[in-house]
């Protein structure tokens, strides 16, 4: 889609500025789906440690053993859940910076609109 933007400096600069900002929005967005694919990563290996034969407590444990794997399940299940809210927060980071890219197009699509109607105006 091609906006064209009035021809003053001001508004070259602003159109500028906001694809700046635009930019750093997008590596920001960026960084953070970085962050929520190793959040991803780190879960699926916690899980795959719930589901490894040796964190099953079995009928042929001993009371000891089986007590040490039902503690061990336990701090596991703690370490998942610490990257599930991990998780979850990632994807409200990006939801963020989504919105604040969606508000900077929508002051780009008005700045527009009004230079447009005022080349209107003024021909």
């Amino acid at each position: 889609m091609h906006i064209d933007i009035g021809h003053s400096q001001h508004d070259s600069r602003r159109v500028e500025d906001l694809a700046e900002w635009l930019a750093a929005d997008q590596l920001d967005l960026l960084a953070q789906v970085e962050a929520q694919l190793r959040a991803v990563h780190h879960t699926m290996r916690r899980i795959e440690q719930l589901r490894a034969p040796r964190s099953r407590a079995t009928p042929t444990l001993s009371e000891k053993e089986r007590g040490s794997v039902i503690r061990g399940l336990s701090d596991e299940i703690t370490k998942l859940n610490d990257h599930l809210v991990t998780q979850a927060e990632c994807c409200h980071n990006m939801l963020r910076t989504i919105g604040q890219m969606q508000q900077r197009l929508t002051g780009l699509q008005h700045h527009h609109d009004t230079a447009t109607d005022e080349r209107r105006q003024g021909e």
